[in-house]
């Protein structure tokens, strides 16, 4: 039994079930130099905490309402924290269950010279699922949270198999806009993005929100979307449970509505998983959470990669994600070598295939894969330039 398990086997028998509203000892408040967030053991952000909804140092209103990881096999058995204590509860047309805390959440500000960290254990609404979650803020001007979650199973049933496993989270933004309806929601699915902006012109457009997701296992994601809150949220208060089950079971890529709304963004990063309950069988997913007062589309990748880069360098070096293969071989034949110039140049402008994991692309280190890098591999292969350095640390 992994060392995570067998403390939140510990933390149920002594806690019991708690009782499922937020207390103040469920949630910290993290921090980067830019802005700071409410986090929760029960793997919820926001949480309706006043100045702590992604809230900028600089001023202005806050970013994020609020959000949590979603767990569930079924739209009569899923879980998550995202909405409650607004006026929604789990009724019988919208039979959701609410994810537990099983733990006081822990705020470490000092072991760690390059982050600060808050960790905690919960689990889903009937625990046959448990999960730990690690919340990492950056002690420099970043505009990112990483939420690294391990599922497994839980108290109830330990041994047993759970399929058919969906495991998503949502972000429900609110970003500051001149306009009503004010966001307008987006995606990457090269660095598996799901983004809400201000509007269509600035500085509103500049204004962003995003959440990303990363598997340990290096396994893409199922995909991602934008949902307007007036169709899938206001009318029962909270998601409507069996439209929601209905999107995320079919997503496969990324969808958005493409115009201006009040957008909460799902993003999914495993269907039909099997949990079954065996030593070893742990899901490690991390997701990062994003805001930026005054930015670009490529300034939110830059800030993805950066946080992906963060993860592997600090957080999980060893994990499959994490590991890259031979830095240039953009086209992973096993050597570097001027097919690797060609397969880059077909990506960029023709809308070829990405390399298998970004950072065998990323040639010249810049964090992102465009005309540079193949001059760059080149001027390797062909003028005594300098090899390859993109990091073994970027997905």
């Amino acid at each position: 039994m992994t060392l995570v398990r067998v403390i939140a086997f510990a933390a149920l028998v002594y806690f019991g079930v708690p009782s499922i509203s937020l207390r103040a000892s469920d949630i910290a408040i993290i921090r980067t130099n830019n802005h700071q967030l409410a986090v929760s053991s029960s793997g919820r952000i926001g949480a309706y905490v006043q100045g702590a909804r992604m809230s900028f140092f600089s001023g202005g209103p806050d970013y994020l309402r609020d959000g949590s990881v979603i767990l569930g096999t079924s739209r009569d058995n899923l879980s998550w924290k995202i909405y409650e204590d607004s006026s929604a509860t789990p009724t019988g047309t919208n039979p959701y269950g609410t994810l537990l805390p099983l733990t006081d959440i822990t705020y470490d500000t000092t072991s760690s010279s390059i982050y600060r960290h808050a960790f905690g254990l919960g689990a889903n609404h009937d625990s046959t699922l448990g999960f730990s979650v690690d919340y990492y803020a950056p002690k420099a001007n970043a505009s990112y949270y990483i939420a690294r979650f391990a599922i497994f199973k839980g108290l109830n049933d330990p041994t047993g198999t759970i399929s058919n496993l969906t495991v998503a989270f949502a972000a429900d933004w609110d970003i500051p806009s001149l306009n009503t309806p004010a966001n307008y929601g987006h995606y990457d699915f090269i660095k598996q993005i799901v983004y809400t902006r201000g509007g269509f012109t600035l500085p509103d457009m500049n204004r962003i929100g995003a959440v990303a997701a990363l598997r340990d296992d290096d396994i893409g994601i199922a995909g991602g979307m934008n949902l307007q809150s007036s169709v899938y949220v206001d009318p029962l208060g909270t998601f409507q449970v069996d439209s929601l089950w209905n999107r995320m079971d079919i997503v496969n890529g990324y969808d958005t509505t493409g115009t201006i709304e009040d957008l909460t963004d799902v993003i999914v990063a495993a269907r039909d998983l099997v949990i079954d309950g065996s030593a070893h069988d742990t899901f490690f997913v991390s997701f990062v959470v994003v805001g930026l007062s005054n930015s670009t589309s490529s300034g939110l990748e830059s800030t993805v990669a950066s946080a992906y880069y963060f993860l592997c360098d600090h957080i999980a070096p060893t994990c499959e994600a994490c590991t890259c293969g031979i830095c240039g071989d953009a086209n992973s034949s096993g050597s570097i070598n001027i097919s690797d110039a060609i397969f880059i140049i077909n990506y960029v402008f023709l809308g070829g295939p990405a390399p298998a994991k970004l950072c065998l692309g990323d040639i010249n280190g810049n964090v992102m894969i465009n005309i540079s890098d193949a001059v760059y591999v080149l001027n390797f292969i062909f003028g005594g330039g300098p090899p390859p350095i993109c990091s073994n640390h970027w997905p």
